[in-house]
């Protein structure tokens, strides 16, 4: 009866050594998940916070050309409406010369 408590201990230590290594390699495993993960949300955080910095640098463009085409577009008008002036000031001189003819 000792040696079949004996072998059945033995049995039971070579599980227990079994079982050990087995959570032993499990946690191991465990730590390199976590550790990728970790990178992975690293480069994650990373690549959002340029792709933020990318879409406020082309609002600030767009935004930039916005301006510059309202700029050339008051201009081109006040140009227009100098012009208009102009024709009006040649046609009433026109006119004028006609009716002095």
């Amino acid at each position: 009866r000792a040696q079949a408590l004996q072998s059945a201990l033995a049995v039971a230590e070579e599980v227990k050594a079994a079982l050990e290594a087995e959570a032993s390699a499990a946690e191991k495993q465990l730590q390199e998940w976590e550790e990728a993960k970790a990178a992975l949300e690293a480069r994650t955080s990373a690549a959002g916070k340029q792709l933020e910095e990318r879409e406020a640098a082309l609002v600030t463009a767009v935004d930039e050309r916005a301006a510059a085409l309202q700029s050339t577009l008051a201009a081109s008008e006040f140009a227009k409406a100098a012009l208009e002036a102009k024709v009006s000031v040649a046609e009433k001189q026109l006119e004028e010369g006609e009716a002095a003819l």
